[in-house]
This record gives structure tokens, sequence and C-alpha cells, in this order.
């Protein structure tokens, strides 16, 4: 086993209900509870709130799409907000009664610049492994891309 290199801190607590709040270290604050097919499925009555995996989701095509700006720019290609971005969603499936987030799609939206296609071509199909963020989801959920 590596020695730890970072460690993620963060304080949970109950709002109300199914209602509940988080604080990262770095001092965000946010808010969890269910909605949607979820909320149904477990027969909740309660306000509608983002699940925890749709911060995971979320956090997942950041942390992607953050490695691939990164192997962009180590290639000399550097692209506003506006030239990439990325939509993201989390597949669940129902296992052992259960929903278990199992994979991630991210399509991105990239304007690229002329005669950089093959360069950003082969950054595109590099930069996943380059993630921590889909690296420690590795071999329980399934991160996937197109651009």
């Amino acid at each position: 086993m590596s020695d730890e290199f970072y460690v993620a801190r963060g304080r949970v607590f109950k709002v109300d209900g199914v209602h509940r709040a988080a604080e990262i270290a770095a001092g965000t604050r946010f808010e969890m509870g269910v909605h949607g097919p979820i909320r149904e499925y477990y027969r909740i009555d309660s306000k509608e709130l983002p699940l925890p995996v749709d911060d995971i989701v979320a956090a997942t095509g950041g942390g992607v799409l953050g490695a691939l700006t990164g192997a962009l720019e180590a290639r000399e290609i550097f692209l506003s907000s506006d030239d990439i971005t990325a939509e993201v969603e989390g597949v669940n499936e129902i296992r052992d009664r259960v929903p278990v987030l199992t994979r991630i799609r991210i399509k991105y939206m990239l304007r690229i610049p002329a005669g950089s296609r093959a360069v950003v071509e082969r950054a595109l199909e590099r930069h996943g492994a380059k993630c921590p963020t889909a690296a420690s989801l590795a071999g329980a959920v399934t991160v996937e891309w197109e651009a």
C-alpha cells in the first residue's frame, strides 16, 4: 500500500428527514436529498433535492474535463470556456434492490483551432487515464466519453 498523498475531508449533517447538507474542507456547502425515480422507488415524500450520486456524476465530469483541458494545454492548445464544454449523465441500475451508479457518459462539445484535430484526438485518447476522479471509480463505474 502506498503512502497517503491527499485526504479529502468534509462534514455531513442531517437537515430534516432525508435532507442532508455537506461542507467540504474548501468551505463549499451543498444540499442533498432525493428526487425523481429514486424518490419514487423508495416511496419517499420529501422536498426534491439533488441526490449524492448527482454530485458524483457532475464531479466526475468536471474532473475528466479538467484532465482533457490539461492534456490540450500541455500540447499548446488553449480553448476558452465557450470552446470546451461537456454534458454528463450517470446511469443507475437496480442491483439487489439498490440503485447503483454503473456508468457515467460524457459528451464533449469542442471548437478546436484549424489544423489541430490530430493533436486533439491524441489528447482525447489518453486524458481519461490521467483523471484522478475517473481512476478512483475504475472497477465500479465505467466512465465513457464521446466528442
